[in-house]
């Protein structure tokens, strides 16, 4: 049970990461740690984006550096984070397209891409590391982010930490450290393994004993999970989700060929829902959510009998309104500005965006949404219906 991009849905995420890794291990999955879903690590405080944007809105942070990040596409609550923006005062952005956080940058620093700079590239748990090797030069002023990083250190009084003269340099001492060499990795493409493999999996024929153990500090978090209803949509509204797409996991790749595959994303609609409100196939709606804002342009719906008659879902990253994202730009509906309201998971202070619902808007007019499914209060209490429903 694959956990997802998304870890954050609910405000309860560490406990449901948790009961997956559980999950796993029951269904003799792995009988290893299962490391790719464990619970988020609690961050510090400081560190959290919305202690950062409420200090922002104080005048607490003068200086903010947006670096290969998308604040107002990534976040919730988007137009609580453009104030935030709006009042800091200077803003530097380092990225290799000029996205949202763009328009709100007083200089923007060019980073090289993926094909102009070399880079060792390692996998989780440092199994496999690979060479990443540029194929041409960076164009105009674009930089490997090693030199920018360098130069702002230097100009700072702190550059003193960066020992190395060029990229190559450095990526050769960290070859080193591995115990491997640029020409060694050139000529192989990758190496593996780094680290000593895990014990593989005991085999269905065998039987194992499995002790699970919480690695929380003792008396933060239950030893046995309980169930917790998810709140259901106020009368009218309907869930919103979002998501991944595989075609195009991030709408800020300023890609036409991407375009060309996926050219907007759509939301999906239950049929039995959409015939009762009279929506069709293809149809164009705009949204609004439980507080009154209203989606940037019209989305295109998705009438499917695979998802459940109280949700609505749409992939992320579309929705562009940065001009000079000449590819992206007007293709879509984004739904972080839809997500005005979020909850904390109280182990990790991580925000879940799963809280919010939207509506539709036909003529002006806005759309009641029935309620096809009776919500769950506690464990086996569904109904007949319910299940058929979901």
């Amino acid at each position: 049970v694959y956990p997802g991009r998304h870890n954050s849905w609910y405000g309860n995420d560490v406990q449901r990461l948790r009961l997956k890794a559980v999950l796993n291990v029951v269904l003799g999955a792995d009988s290893r740690v299962v490391n790719d879903i464990r619970p988020p690590r609690v961050p510090e405080t400081d560190r959290l984006y919305s202690t950062i944007i409420n200090r922002l809105q104080q005048g607490k942070i003068g200086c903010l550096g947006i670096w290969g990040q998308n604040p107002l596409q990534a976040h919730t609550n988007t137009y609580r984070t453009i104030n935030a923006l709006r009042k800091t005062d200077f803003i530097f952005c380092c990225d290799i397209y000029p996205g949202e956080a763009a328009l709100y940058a007083d200089i923007i620093l060019p980073e090289a891409s993926f094909l102009e700079r070399s880079e060792v590239v390692v996998s989780p748990g440092r199994r496999r590391a690979a060479l990443r090797q540029a194929v041409l030069q960076p164009r105009f002023e674009t930089r490997e982010p090693y030199w920018i990083v360098k130069q702002m250190s230097s100009r700072l009084g702190r550059g003193r930490r960066f020992g190395f003269d060029s990229v190559r340099e450095r990526l050769t001492d960290d070859l080193r450290q591995m115990g491997l060499s640029w020409d060694k990795l050139r000529e192989r493409g990758f190496a593996a393994p780094l680290i000593a493999a895990a014990p593989a999996p005991a085999s269905a024929a065998s039987a194992v004993k499995i002790r699970l153990k919480n690695e929380l500090p003792h008396g933060a978090i239950e030893q046995l999970l309980e169930f917790t209803a998810v709140s259901p949509p106020p009368k009218g509204f309907a869930r919103l989700l979002s998501g991944r797409s595989p075609v195009d996991s991030r709408g800020l790749v300023n890609n036409r060929w991407l375009r060309h595959e996926l050219e907007e994303n759509e939301l999906w609609l239950n049929d039995r829902l959409a015939r009762q409100l009279g929506i069709v196939q293809g149809q164009g709606l705009f949204l609004e959510n439980q507080d009154g804002l209203r989606s940037m342009r019209p989305v295109r719906i998705k009438v499917t009998p695979g998802i459940r008659a109280d949700c609505l879902y749409m992939a992320h990253g579309f929705g562009c309104w940065s001009p000079f994202l000449t590819a992206a730009y007007g293709h879509g509906v984004a739904d972080s500005p839809l997500m005005t309201r979020s909850i904390s998971d109280p182990l990790s202070g991580v925000r879940g965006g799963r809280v919010n619902f939207v509506r539709f808007i036909k003529n002006g007019i806005p759309l009641s949404i029935p309620s096809l499914v009776q919500p769950r209060t506690a464990y086996g209490a569904n109904t007949a219906r319910d299940e058929e429903n979901a």
